[in-house]
């Protein structure tokens, strides 16, 4: 193997990744990343120090991981595209279509760009999205007719978006990155873009089960994550938050061999889902079962609408 020297964020130490065996490549992505949180939580709220310091050390952790999945002969990292969960999203798209003549698609944290190249393939549909980090292929699509894409957050390039103008509104494995100071803020301006009938489609790490970032790997099952997961909050919590802030579920939702959703008996069963959380979380059947058993039941699925005026 041949060298692999990076900076460490945390220091300013040069190491070779070579010299390190998998597990104590873990062990340093996780220390590093716990560190890189706690210093971007020290910047004031939206200020461009944030953005500038959080957008560099990505780069860092990135590199980490795709070095890493190397030595483990592991598949290059998705950033978060779910082919399950695009299918989803192409069947609503599909839907929109059926009453409208074009449709305008928002993704939030575009990543290697695979989703965006699967909704491309719809007729008469307009494609916007953003990320801090841009794949070689997603920088390729938003050169393409009818789709944008920039190497921005997501307050930024959605604040340039026409109030009202989004049809589907779609972020997987976004949301939890959010700062709790910030958190609100978008999510009211992600209602404010979104058209009256519009949906938002988000997948979101349950934090009943987790961590779900690296430092899940190392804290007990329901610990506070400790890396770039900021908001890994429970089912009922989010749904508190969003309808906060203009946005309740639409559809009740599980994932069995594909995403479902369904609208009928919607709040009788989501209901149930927020009751029976922290019931599932103290049977005896490990973490890899518990986390199963969850995503089954669609603790990480959120189809959600703008609240109606009248109902807030």
């Amino acid at each position: 193997m041949s060298d692999f020297i990076i900076c460490l964020p945390s220091t300013g130490e040069k190491i070779d990744l070579s010299s390190l065996d998998v597990e104590s490549l873990y062990q340093l992505h996780y220390q590093e990343e716990k560190f890189i949180a706690q210093k971007a939580l020290s910047f004031p709220a939206f200020s461009p120090e944030r953005t500038e310091y959080l957008g560099r050390q990505m780069d860092f952790i990135h590199s980490l991981q795709l070095y890493r999945r190397e030595r483990e002969g592991s598949s290059l990292i998705s950033f978060g595209a779910d082919p399950k969960t695009v299918q989803m999203v192409k069947n609503r798209i599909a839907e929109k279509l059926k009453t409208q003549n074009e449709i305008v698609v928002y993704e939030a944290g575009v990543g290697s760009g695979f989703a965006v190249e699967q909704f491309s393939h719809f007729e008469n549909i307009k494609i916007y999205g953003c990320d801090v980090f841009l794949s070689e292929k997603a920088k390729e699509l938003g050169t393409r007719k009818n789709i944008i894409i920039k190497k921005s957050n997501i307050l930024e390039h959605l604040a340039t978006m026409e109030d009202e103008s989004i049809d589907i509104f779609y972020a997987d494995n976004v949301f939890e990155h959010f700062f709790p100071d910030e958190a609100g803020a978008i999510y009211d301006l992600v209602a404010q873009k979104m058209k009256p009938d519009a949906e938002a489609i988000l997948i979101i790490p349950c934090g009943t089960v987790g961590p779900t970032d690296i430092s899940g790997r190392f804290l007990p099952l329901g610990a506070n994550a400790e890396g770039l997961h900021f908001l890994e909050r429970s089912f009922a919590q989010n749904i508190q938050e969003f309808k906060k802030h203009g946005l309740v579920m639409k559809f009740c939702t599980c994932a069995i061999k594909k995403p479902l959703y369904f609208s009928v008996a919607r709040k009788l069963t989501n209901w149930i889902k927020r009751k029976t959380e922290n019931f599932w979380i103290k049977l005896p059947l490990g973490t890899s079962f518990l986390r199963k058993l969850y995503q089954i039941a669609g603790y990480h699925i959120y189809i959600l609408e703008k609240q109606k005026p009248s109902s807030r």
